[in-house]
């Protein structure tokens, strides 16, 4: 069993049976490195060589795309959190691990009285529909996630882009009349005390048919404040209020005028947007939990499914119909064993190897067939994630 990160391969291994001798002699060779077991099939139909032939070729693409899916749905669960991965099976849940060891092929949903091809059908139209409604259950949980981050970057931020609705601000520091209303302006707090100097004259000049400034007395007032900045109020007189933002923008541009009136409803309803699609978006998470965790299991098992097929089919390939040979899986106890196994295997089944195309002068290396490795024996990777039992499935 080579392992890599979380991720654990088991060997997939086949050879012709011997009345039972190929896996006592496999075993009796191996058990020290590695834990074996022998894969058990049912009677499938092989099918003539030519058919063989081609779905040997199939089963290779076919492979790779639902081992992508699998990996995909994964990583999916991965980012939800979910750090456990269980296969249910006859109201047991095991681990991956304990599935492929303990592995019984399910007859009532993969009838082997099928053809190969209608059961490898079967599987990759299964998987292919896994992955098309991942897609779009992705897509919808991506699109929740982004209005609440909308929302949350609105109640964060600094004093010139948050959400003021969010502030807590009181209904007594601003008015709104006729004639006045409360400005409110971004501070820095070195700039403090010239605002508190200058707000009222230092901005705006009285024109000439006012009794008065246009920014009133006396009106300002510090309501909130960060690390940065402080939020301060006053009071002026509504008509020059563009006036107003141009000599801030003009005389003192570190300064931000936010557009902010009081008004409770809108404060209460943009609280109430917050807290309906965070609640949205936990529902929608929950949701995608149990969806994937069910569909991790369904794919799972058409993935080993699968895998037991191509190793039913290389071995017809290689050691004739009908089929007499034993596949095993073999569970390494360390991947630094890999290459003593591998020579302990080659000399076991060195009867079934072409002197040509194995005649290397190191035993445990593969000869390269077609750009692939090629042993004596049939052999298949099988790689699983890592994990524990999930109780709460």
């Amino acid at each position: 069993m080579a392992s890599s990160g979380n991720n654990v391969t088991f060997w997939l291994v086949s050879a012709p049976a011997q009345n039972g001798v190929m896996f006592s002699t496999l075993n009796d060779a191996t058990s020290t490195l590695s834990q074996n077991v022998c894969l058990t099939l049912p009677k499938l139909k092989a099918g003539t060589l030519d058919s063989l032939m081609t779905l040997s070729d199939d089963l290779v693409k076919q492979d790779q795309q639902i081992e992508g899916i699998l990996r995909k749905l994964e990583r999916q669960m991965g980012d939800l959190g979910i750090q456990t991965f269980s296969i249910q099976v006859d109201r047991k849940n095991l681990t991956p691990q304990e599935y492929v060891m303990e592995f019984k092929w399910a007859s009532n949903r993969y009838q082997d009285k099928l053809p190969l091809t209608e059961i490898t059908g079967k599987i990759h139209q299964e998987v292919m529909k896994v992955d098309e409604d991942l897609r779009a259950k992705q897509s919808d949980y991506n699109h929740i996630k982004s209005q609440v981050q909308a929302h949350t970057r609105k109640q964060g931020g600094n004093l010139a882009v948050r959400s003021l609705a969010s502030l807590g601000l009181n209904r007594s520091d601003f008015i709104d009349t006729e004639n006045f209303m409360t400005v409110v302006v971004v501070v820095p707090k070195m700039d403090e005390k010239q605002w508190v100097s200058s707000y009222q004259k230092g901005l705006l000049e009285k024109p000439a048919n006012l009794q008065f400034y246009p920014v009133l007395f006396n009106s300002s007032k510090k309501v909130f404040e960060d690390e940065e900045a402080g939020l301060w109020t006053c009071t002026i007189l509504k008509r020059m209020m563009n006036d107003f933002k141009t000599a801030i923008r003009e005389k003192e541009p570190r300064w931000t005028v936010r557009e902010f009136q009081y008004d409770e409803v809108a404060i209460e309803e943009e609280k109430k947007q917050l807290s309906d699609t965070t609640a949205h978006e936990e529902k929608a998470r929950k949701q995608l939990v149990l969806w994937c965790k069910a569909m991790h299991g369904e794919v799972f098992r058409a993935f080993v499914h699968l895998k037991v097929i191509r190793v039913f089919v290389e071995s017809c390939l290689r050691f004739g119909v009908p089929p007499d040979f034993q596949p095993v899986v073999m569970k390494l106890h360390n991947i630094r064993d890999e290459k003593k196994v591998r020579k302990l295997l080659a000399k076991q089944f060195d009867r079934l190897a072409s002197a040509a195309m194995f005649g290397g002068s190191d035993e445990a290396l593969p000869s390269v067939v077609g750009g692939q490795e090629f042993y004596p024996y049939v052999f298949l990777p099988l790689t699983v994630a890592e994990s524990k039992v999930d109780e709460a499935k």
